[in-house]
């Protein structure tokens, strides 16, 4: 609501306006009215409350690097595109992002970015039936020479 009165009192004041014109102030309204909300609601001033009972995200890259036999391109795309939208709807992942080496004789060809929420998530990605339906039937018959690392991501 505070986006759509931000955007009508904008259009009202400036016909013709394109959308960047329009949208203008836009993220300062949404924020005043989630301010506001803040307030009717009792949660204002209480971040140190909430920082004291919650831990932050705390997040892990799964890097995996491989090549593969046995399957051409076209293959190799679609099988990434399927882990992608399945390895993806697993609890506590994040992202999962494929990529392939931009060198044609790259000592690895292929990887996946799988990003998870927390440390605790490994072995319960590693034990889901959708990863191992699909690292079972898919990835593994056709991956060779394969690294996985998982990394704990920290402002270093």
């Amino acid at each position: 609501e505070a986006a759509n009165a931000a955007i009508s009192a904008r259009a009202k004041s400036a016909p013709g306006a394109g959308y960047l014109d329009l949208v203008q102030g836009v993220g300062a309204a949404i924020s005043a009215e989630a301010e506001r909300c803040m307030r009717v609601w009792g949660a204002a001033g209480r971040a140190a409350e909430v920082l004291a009972c919650c831990r932050p995200w705390a997040s892990v890259e799964h890097l995996i690097i491989h090549n593969v036999i046995g399957i051409s391109e076209k293959e190799v795309t679609a099988m990434m595109i399927e882990g992608q939208q399945a390895l993806s709807t697993i609890p506590g992942v994040r992202s999962v992002i494929t990529g392939k080496a931009m060198r044609e004789r790259a000592q690895y060809r292929y990887c996946w970015q799988v990003r998870f929420a927390a440390p605790e998530v490994i072995n319960s990605y590693h034990e889901h039936p959708d990863y191992v339906a699909f690292t079972n039937r898919r990835f593994r018959p056709v991956a060779d020479r394969e690294i996985s690392i998982d990394y704990a991501m920290e402002g270093l």
